[in-house]
């Protein structure tokens, strides 16, 4: 029950401010990493990739250390998928 309040309220703060960075940052990384039975797993994808797009086209500046956790995290994510390729891409 806690996590589906939890995901609400993620999901509230983007409603009311789609373009935030951080918003995204903390909806991707949390959505990821909650068990899949709760399907929140493509939401976190698309939060990342978002943050990702945003990074490499320059249209924000986050810390190395920050984008690198995001990499990362999407790499382990696509290699537990069987995704090397695509993990490739991000380790």
């Amino acid at each position: 029950i806690y996590t589906i309040k939890g995901v609400n309220l993620i999901r509230e703060a983007k409603r009311k401010s789609p373009n935030d960075i951080i918003i995204r940052i903390v909806s991707g990384l949390t959505m990821i990493n909650i068990p899949s039975f709760f399907g929140f797993k493509e939401e976190g994808i698309k939060d990342l990739m978002y943050v990702v797009k945003a990074y490499e086209t320059k249209k924000i500046n986050i810390g190395e250390h920050t984008i690198s956790s995001i990499y990362y995290t999407l790499a382990k994510y696509y290699k537990s998928e069987g995704k090397m390729e695509k993990a490739k891409d991000y380790f």
